[in-house]
């Protein structure tokens, strides 16, 4: 045999070995790695069903991989993880991998109170660890060229609210064809689609991102579908003086926000926003107010700019209930805030002058088509002896081309039946700036 068949030979065995090396053995070696990995930076138990590595395609396949909840079960856990190391990583001197894949990721947690969640054992962990201090190397640059997610899940257990409140995310799927900090990735456009279901409402998400680019650039369409409501007044920040019972809110809007070093921020809306089957009550149970429905069609929303056009608002069914107390006190007193407490002066307060004053744009509100059909009011008098009820029902009313713009005029028409026997017609035109109303009306049928 001679010397350059002995050379490829042992070449040969060589690579085979490292082949075999890298497939059954080195795989275990990292599962076991791995596991107390996560086990120490964690707290917690840490499980891997089994981890693959395919030499070839510079690829790495992790299955069944969870972490325990500190109360036992499952905190996260993922099916299947895969990804692949780009071979541009070499030469662009960057972290690059051709995809990351991930299915059936699910996280469960709680937050038991205010600022404690279940997983608050894992951060205090992270704080008291001693951290080896890292020297600057510049910006760390990364592409992953393809992420998927599919099959992803969440239940949060919130006990830190009034009667607790149980939030779930299902079928969540996030799809990206890249994302990078390279310099030659910065300013393209990436093009995320996302879509869940939220507490059983259908949400889609997609549209065109600049996350690393200087001038941040985003555009994006949200499809939002009948989310229940009442389940998210729990989280304002003060009560509010009434109780929303039902209603179910709908969402298909583009939104795009802009920031550059030579303009101010830029925020616009675009799309159209549904409230179905609203009921409010009064605090002690006393109904408030009914919207079957609500339509709003926003045909250009600025923001920052302060300049909203809507091209339609549409109001069916809406039901208002009126009452005063035998004391003479109406029930919309109750949702007023309390006036504030007056203070003394100390002698030292500000001086708002005219060059203080930071003038902003003047609010510019156009409405095209305005409509209130079938609209119902309902009136309760306690405080004259023997107690008066009336009820103004049957309302529509339309208004076209409303402005608060100076000098602009709109058209309105208005009618409505008194105790089901008197009517009310009125139509006319009126401006906001300046302020001016004229009107033309005829009432039938009221008895006197």
């Amino acid at each position: 045999m001679t010397r350059r068949k002995k050379i490829a030979l042992i070449t040969t065995g060589i690579i085979v070995a490292l082949l075999l090396f890298a497939t059954f053995i080195l795989p275990l070696i990292i599962r076991s790695q791995a596991i107390k990995a996560i086990e120490a930076e964690t707290g917690r138990k840490a499980r891997i069903e089994k981890i693959s590595l395919n030499p070839l395609t510079l690829s790495i396949t992790v299955k069944g991989l969870s972490i325990e909840a500190k109360e036992g079960g499952s905190f996260i856990s993922i099916a299947r993880l895969h990804t692949s190391l780009g071979l541009a990583s070499i030469y662009r001197r960057a972290l690059i991998l051709s995809e990351v894949s991930i299915d059936s990721p699910a996280v469960n947690f709680a937050r038991l109170g205010a600022n404690n969640y279940s997983f608050n054992d894992i951060i205090e962990l992270q704080k008291v660890k001693p951290r080896p201090k890292e020297k600057s190397q510049g910006e760390f640059q990364f592409s992953i060229n393809s992420i998927s997610l599919t099959n992803g899940s969440l239940n949060f257990d919130d006990q830190g609210v009034v009667g607790g409140r149980k939030h779930t995310i299902r079928d969540l799927n996030i799809a990206m064809p890249s994302i990078g900090n390279i310099p030659y990735m910065v300013e393209r456009y990436t093009d995320p689609h996302i879509s869940a279901v939220l507490n059983g409402a259908p949400f889609s998400f997609n549209g065109k991102l600049k996350p690393f680019s200087k001038s941040l650039e985003t555009s994006v369409h949200i499809d939002l579908k009948q989310l229940s409501l009442p389940e998210y007044v729990a989280y304002f920040p003060v009560r509010p003086p009434a109780d929303l019972i039902s209603g179910k809110l709908t969402i298909a809007a583009d939104l795009t926000y802009r920031v550059s070093k030579d303009k101010k921020p830029e925020l616009g809306v675009k799309g159209e926003f549904t409230l179905d089957g609203v009921a409010v009550n009064m605090s002690g149970g006393q109904p408030l107010v009914r919207l079957p429905q609500l339509r709003i069609k926003a045909s250009e929303l600025e923001v920052f700019a302060r300049r909203f056009l809507f091209e339609k608002i549409s109001v069916d069914g809406l039901e208002l209930f009126v009452s005063r107390n035998p004391k003479g006190e109406w029930m919309y007193s109750r949702l007023l805030p309390a006036p504030p407490k007056e203070t003394e002066k100390t002698g030292t307060e500000s001086v708002v002058t005219p060059d203080t004053v930071v003038k902003e744009k003047p609010l510019l509100l156009q409405v095209a088509a305005l409509s209130i059909n079938n609209g119902t009011v309902h009136f309760s008098d306690a405080q004259p002896s023997g107690g008066f009820k009336s009820e103004v029902s049957q309302i529509d009313a339309t208004v076209k081309n409303f402005s608060t713009a100076a000098d602009k005029s709109a058209e309105y028409e208005l009618s409505m039946m008194l105790n089901n026997e008197a009517t009310f017609s009125a139509d006319g035109s009126f401006s906001v700036t300046p302020l001016k109303v004229t009107m033309s009306n005829e009432l039938t049928g009221l008895k006197i």
